[in-house]
């Protein structure tokens, strides 16, 4: 079995592998994706890879209890059955999960996740980034996800509420009723900081 060198990095990696396993560069010319290819899909088609030349790609999934738009969002204007965003941050994930095991058009708990770049306190990487040298200490810094989310196609709805979390699930700020727009239901993110939003629908 030979190895393939990896012309970013210079490290060695089985030759069948596509990508590099230290810093994910393509190895082949044929793994590597161009302008105008067409978006990579799983056969069910619940997990789609919106690719770009310009490196601003995006990985949307979307089933019937959770759905998640992780990548460069703002730059993909992508909208999901059940979920709408639109953010400041250049790169970022939104991830929105039915609570009660009902789908998310007819759940009435779900859980919103945003994240964007975390690090620990003094993390350092190597001069590649393609490793770290020093993992750092706690605190952990998260880069707070600043926009607005619209939950869309929900089953009759009288209204939503929006309660932001932290660590331990508890409530950290006051719950905000969203906005009941043509478009959905929709309110801000980010204000207070926090990654997790309990969302509660009333019938």
């Amino acid at each position: 079995m030979a190895d393939i060198r990896c012309s970013h990095c210079g490290k060695d990696n089985p030759d069948f592998f596509d990508v590099c396993q230290f810093c994910q560069s393509p190895l082949k010319p044929e793994s590597m994706l161009h302008i105008g290819d067409e978006p990579t899909k799983k056969d069910t088609g619940e997990l789609v890879w919106y690719h770009s030349g310009r490196e601003k790609g995006l990985v949307t999934v979307e089933t019937e209890k959770s759905q998640a738009l992780i990548g460069f969002i703002k730059d993909n204007n992508k909208s999901l059955r059940n979920l709408s965003v639109e953010v400041d941050n250049t790169f970022c994930s939104i991830i929105l999960t039915s609570l009660d095991g009902q789908s998310l058009s007819r759940a009435e708990r779900m859980l919103l996740v945003t994240t964007a770049r975390s690090t620990n306190s003094e993390m350092a990487w190597n001069d590649q980034r393609t490793s770290l040298t020093d993992w750092g200490i706690a605190p952990t810094m998260i880069e707070p996800v600043k926009g607005t989310v619209t939950l869309r196609n929900l089953e009759p709805v009288r209204q939503v509420e929006i309660t932001p979390l932290n660590g331990a699930g508890r409530p950290s700020g006051e719950s905000v009723k969203a906005q009941n727009l043509d478009k959905g239901f929709m309110f801000t993110v980010g204000e207070p900081s926090t990654p997790w939003y309990l969302v509660k629908v009333r019938r």
